[in-house]
């Protein structure tokens, strides 16, 4: 059974896919300068994580380095 679902939009239209709880969902966005890679799974207590990745070209530095929300809290602060 789907848990997650994820909608993509684009110049063909929309696309949609589904995660379970076991597999989680992901998705790789990118231009030419700038990557972002989003994931939502469970956790052992069966809540949401979002793991949020921005990477970008040399001209802004955030470190390249991923934060992690969970239940609506920052879990991993490292781009301050």
């Amino acid at each position: 059974m789907a848990e997650f679902r994820g909608v993509l939009s684009g110049n063909r239209g929309d696309v949609s896919r589904l995660g379970s709880k076991k597999s989680g969902i992901s998705a790789h966005i990118r231009s030419w300068n700038n990557d972002v890679y989003a994931m939502l799974i469970k956790d052992d207590d069966g809540k949401d994580v979002l793991n949020l990745t921005i990477q970008n070209d040399l001209r802004v530095n955030l470190n390249n380095k991923p934060f992690i929300v969970k239940d609506s809290v920052l879990v991993d602060d490292s781009l301050k």
